[in-house]
């Protein structure tokens, strides 16, 4: 099977779309939110923003999830983590403090066959809303101004190479805009979901909706946010729905 760097999607004619994103691990609480909207899997599809694993008890479900039809996920900064780590023998230094320890505890076969799944993820995915508009979902960031040229760049590189470059980097890890507060829009699409940067509520600066609240910080307030990518409801498992502000 060969990776792509970006998938688009048309619009759902059968049911509705949701994104959420930074699960790491918590699936049990992605699977109450689902339940929660009435979540219909012959109809409806869920779209994850990466950081599938990691800090979470039940990371090691995620192949689980990943089989699931009506899952679509981008690849997140720690989920890239187990690939350097499970494929390649590169793991990084910070990755066990940082929530990986779960993955060092697996066996070699088990390792590798999350880091094969991790490795089919795209950097972006697009997804027609009902009513015709863009929808885009990157992990950390756009690394570019105009949402068409960035998929033109990342679709005329090869995936190995681009997992291993400074724009994968960016895509991944960088917080550029958020933390400068940057209010100018990607151009060439309406709405782009991002995680990556856990919130107490999620944000909008301009088109970039931040919807990363901490789902692995339950400790410190943290919760999972579902968001509905037509009507921009969202859904936690704090509060229930919650305002789309």
């Amino acid at each position: 099977m060969t990776s792509k760097t970006f998938l688009k999607f048309s619009k759902n004619l059968l049911g509705r779309d949701f994104v959420a994103t930074d699960i790491h691990g918590q699936f049990n609480d992605l699977d109450k939110l689902l339940q929660q909207v009435g979540f219909d899997p012959e109809k409806d599809r869920l779209f994850l923003g990466g950081d599938l694993v990691d800090r979470g008890p039940q990371s090691a479900l995620v192949l689980d999830w990943l089989s699931r039809p009506w899952v679509k996920s981008v690849l997140g900064n720690h989920d890239q983590m187990c690939i350097d780590a499970g494929l390649h023998g590169r793991a990084r230094r910070d990755h066990k403090r940082n929530g990986g320890e779960w993955f060092y505890n697996l066996d070699a076969e088990h390792r590798a066959a999350i880091s094969q799944a991790f490795e089919q993820l795209p950097f972006a995915i697009e997804v027609e809303a009902q009513d015709g508009r863009r929808l885009g979902i990157v992990h950390a960031e756009c690394p570019f101004d105009d949402w068409d040229e960035f998929l033109k760049e990342i679709s005329t590189i090869d995936p190995t190479y681009l997992r291993n470059s400074h724009l994968a980097e960016l895509i991944l890890w960088s917080r550029t805009r958020y933390r400068r507060q940057d209010r100018s829009p990607v151009v060439n699409i309406d709405v782009l979901f991002v995680g990556h940067t856990p919130l107490v509520r999620r944000q909008t600066l301009a088109n970039i909706h931040y919807i990363d609240t901490g789902a692995c910080y339950v400790e410190e307030g943290g919760f999972m946010t579902l968001v509905d990518m037509n009507t921009n409801e969202a859904y936690d498992n704090q509060q229930g729905k919650g305002k789309t502000s």
